[in-house]
């Protein structure tokens, strides 16, 4: 370097320096000397040289301080420069600038670092600073003013692809790369253009992670394990011990929020699948009580434990529900719970059959007709429902064999015990009240369209109502359409029944419906509605202009065709309408898919809430949802016993048959079908049994007259007149603790739900996510914890949470606010100022 480029050097710092102040002070320590013969060549202008000895420190603080304290001055040395402790003039360095020559101060100078104590650093790791790439993205992470920690992470962020500062982004992108380190790239770029010493200092430093050969994946198995032995209460064995670092309460909270990161966490769950077998972990928490370990989330191997506890506990007759759904309610906001969801909603939906057993166990009584068909709408269909659910979640668990010996209990109580004692108690208690099946009190579906329909008619020559019919839409499918409708849309649902026409089957339901002076039914088994065969839809519409003129009826997949415009037209053209929707029976019918008649349930769900969406927005007040006919659907093989042999030449059904016949066959009895025109007689099964007959599946019926088939739901929708937010309240949490001062690494809050769950107020479940922060940096300073706001309990007690929370291992300010931040899917709904107050920083004694 010349004298004139040595000049242009020193005058552009002070131009840099004088940004800040305006007067500027610049040491150079020239450690060699090498340029000691330029300084009186200089020409810097009014900057004043002064040249600084090992003997005059004094002189120059005094030249400084006292006796000119308005000049520039570069301040020359030809001796390396002290350390702080032995620096006279270390209070003037504090606010002066450096000067220097070498290629690690021009790197330092380059990169705006003052702290003259990151020499060293920089001079380990000066190949990093060889890369263009990388002190590029370095300086795109805009650190403010460097310090050891913001330099080492800025350039392990750099090598490790970060697009920020990230050391436990860096970490998991190492992790994620591969344990083999020689084809691991961000490890061989740690290697090439970093120090690794420099590199597991920092590691140890964050996780506490010591090893005189350090691997990654000696690093993983201490983070997982640490983890591990922050969220238990049983004492680890010795084996695990070793793993355990001195920092648990950081790599619990390093696992969490990579947890909480979905675009990667298979990885995740792969490594920690993988590790706990290497680690025979099973073994160990097979000895333990589920109570010590009920919200550990590091493994899959604690949900896979309490299920078969629950599976085991169930089979063997034991009968603490409570306890169960309990367990299971706590692993709900879990990492593992969305893996083992299936068998955590069929173990759920099992275990309310079990409760409702339990609370039915002196049977179904001696009620009359309508106390029974009043408790079935109110309580015994939740039996249908959990039934459903749980198949439905079964044939959805990728390790069915779990479940055999549960489902074939669960098959029994739904089978043997329910539908084999339900059934006949209705049916004898039908038998008293009428031969035509009917009750004192409730409505008849034949009585449908006179008494729904010809109301809105008569009231005045405006209103309209549109009837949407789903094929086998059963009563317990129907109550949870009502549920969704209120949660999930502006309008406003309630459900009512009416009892069904027996036979319970589609051409009979569906003519039921209909105005009608006369229903008749040929030698072919077709159905007419004064006089029109009512099979199509094109007849139905004819029957429904018959008696009113602006009336229509047209099958769901055309009326959902149709453009908003063309909707808007139909819509204006007609007081009625019928929608014809089959989901359901479209399915079940056919021995090849019956199986999936559940997953048709929930199909018909998503459809049926689209219809009544695309109603709402063409402005449509006023909807019922009705049906033809219900369902029984079992998956226990029908059993020899329960086939019907009627030993006749008549058209013979599963589950009824027409006929003027007379027979007396044992378990089967006859009904006048009373809507029909000459009234004929059906003979149905007492329970649950089916006619001999050809045809399709087995079991999926319907026709005969159980509970299950001649409910029929009567869903009433308003449109309200507001918008979806409006009409929608999502539940509340509030935090309860009092004391906002933490005193330890781990800690519990206490939260409370303030509204509980309730389709009819439309209070929606809410999610939340919990966490503390340091708003200064931005960090995330403790786990990230997940409270499913779902309780629908009137207990004040059932809807509190507990939740607890781990802290980063680090210096914490006790005069400062740290914030406990509470945030939903949409945003952030509150911040909590909070104290902490650490007796120490080395957590291990806390595990």
């Amino acid at each position: 370097m010349n004298l004139e480029e040595l000049q242009d050097r020193i005058l552009k710092k002070f131009d840099e320096a004088k940004k800040d102040c305006d007067r500027s002070i610049v040491f150079w320590y020239d450690e060699d000397g090498q340029f000691s013969e330029f300084i009186d060549k200089l020409d810097l202008g009014d900057i004043k040289i002064w040249r600084l000895m090992p003997n005059n420190n004094f002189a120059t603080k005094y030249l400084l301080e006292s006796i000119d304290k308005e000049s520039d001055y570069l301040i020359y040395a030809d001796f390396k420069r002290p350390a702080n402790e032995d620096n006279w003039l270390l209070d003037i360095e504090l606010y002066s600038d450096q000067f220097s020559t070498d290629k690690v101060s021009l790197i330092m100078s380059d990169l705006g670092i003052k702290d003259l104590s990151l020499k060293d650093i920089v001079g380990k790791t000066v190949k990093f600073f060889d890369n263009n790439k990388m002190v590029d993205r370095l300086k795109s992470y805009s650190i403010e003013e460097y310090n050891e920690d913001d330099l080492v992470c800025g350039m392990i962020s750099s090598l490790c692809d970060m697009k920020i500062l990230d050391f436990e982004g860096s970490i998991k992108n190492l992790i994620k790369a591969g344990f083999d380190e020689e084809n691991n790239q961000y490890y061989k770029n740690l290697s090439e253009f970093f120090d690794l010493g420099l590199f597991w200092n920092r590691v140890k430093k964050e996780f506490g992670y010591i090893d005189d050969n350090p691997t990654l994946k000696g690093l993983f198995m201490t983070i997982a394990i640490s983890s591990l032995a922050n969220e238990v209460s049983f004492t680890l064995p010795e084996k695990l011990k070793k793993y355990v670092s001195q920092k648990p309460s950081s790599c619990a909270v390093f696992i969490n929020h990579w947890m909480s990161h979905y675009d990667d966490y298979e990885i995740l769950q792969k490594l920690l699948i993988e590790l706990e077998e290497e680690l025979d972990l099973d073994s160990i928490v097979k000895r333990v009580d589920i109570d010590t370990y009920i919200t550990a989330e590091t493994f899959s191997i604690f949900d896979r434990s309490l299920i078969r506890k629950i599976i085991d506990s169930l089979i063997n007759g034991e009968e603490n529900y409570d306890d169960y759904l309990k367990a299971i309610n706590k692993r709900k906001g879990l990492y593992w719970y969305r893996r083992y969801r299936s068998i955590y909603e069929a173990l759920y939906f099992a275990i309310q059959i079990y409760i409702e057993k339990k609370k039915l166990q002196r049977g179904f009584g001696a009620l009359d007709a309508k106390e029974m068909i009043e408790r079935y709408t109110n309580e015994y269909y939740k039996i249908d429902y959990c039934y459903r659910k749980f198949i439905l979640n079964y044939d959805d668990v990728d390790n069915p064999d779990l479940f055999v010996d549960l489902k074939e209990n669960v098959d029994n109580i739904y089978d043997n015990w329910y539908l084999k004692s339900i059934t006949p108690c209705w049916n004898d208690s039908m038998l008293n009240e009428s031969s035509e099946f009917l009750i004192d009190g409730v409505r008849l579906q034949e009585n449908f369209y006179k008494d729904e329909i010809a109301k809105v008619l008569a009231k005045n020559d405006r209103d309209k109502i549109i009837v949407i019919i789903s094929d086998a839409l059963r009563y317990d499918v129907a109550v949870e359409l009502k549920e969704l409708l209120n949660m999930d849309t502006k309008g406003s649902a309630d459900i009512s029944y009416m009892l069904g026409v027996v036979p319970s089957i589609t051409k009979m339901g569906m003519s039921a419906l209909l105005p009608h002076n006369i229903i008749d039914i040929n030698d072919d088994g077709l159905v007419f509605v004064d006089d029109i065969d009512s099979s199509s839809t094109e007849n139905r519409d004819k029957i429904l202009k018959m008696n009113y003129k602006n009336s229509a009826a047209i099958n769901y997949e055309d009326f959902m065709g149709m453009t908003r415009e063309e909707g808007r037209q139909f819509i204006k053209s007609n007081r009625v309408i019928y929608i014809y929707h089959n989901a359901i029976d479209a399915i079940g019918d056919k021995a090849i898919t019956e199986s999936k008649v559940f997953v048709a349930c929930d199909e018909a769900l998503e459809e049926l809430k689209k219809a009544i969406e695309r109603l709402n927005n063409l402005s449509v007040t006023n909807i019922i949802i009705t049906s033809d006919h219900g369902f029984i659907y079992k998956r226990k093989k029908m059993e020899e016993s329960d086939k019907i042999e009627v030993g006749s030449e008549c058209k013979i059904n599963k589950r009824y048959v027409l006929t003027n016949e007379r027979f007396d066959i044992p378990g089967v009895f006859a009904i006048n079908v009373r809507f029909l025109k000459d009234k004929p007689q059906v003979l149905v099964p007492k329970n649950i049994g089916i006619f001999k007959a050809a045809g399709s599946g087995i079991n999926y019926v319907h026709g005969g007259s159980s509970l299950q088939e001649v409910v029929i739901p009567l869903l009433r929708y308003k449109n309200l007149k507001m918008s979806k937010e409006e009409a929608i309240t999502k539940a509340n949490i509030v935090l309860t603790t009092q004391n906002k001062k933490i005193t330890n690494n781990t800690f519990t809050l206490t939260f409370f739900q303030v509204d509980r769950v309730d389709d009819e107020e439309k209070v929606v479940p809410n999610t939340f996510k919990i966490y503390m922060e340091d708003l200064d940096t931005g960090e995330v300073i403790s786990n990230v914890n997940t409270i499913v706001a779902d309780k629908k309990s009137q207990n004040y007690d059932e809807r509190v949470f507990k939740i607890r929370f781990t802290l980063k291992s680090g210096n914490y300010d006790k005069t400062k606010n740290y914030y406990l931040i509470i945030e939903d899917d949409s945003k952030v709904l509150d911040k909590v100022p909070f104290k902490i107050n650490l007796g120490i920083t080395n957590d291990f004694d806390l595990i």
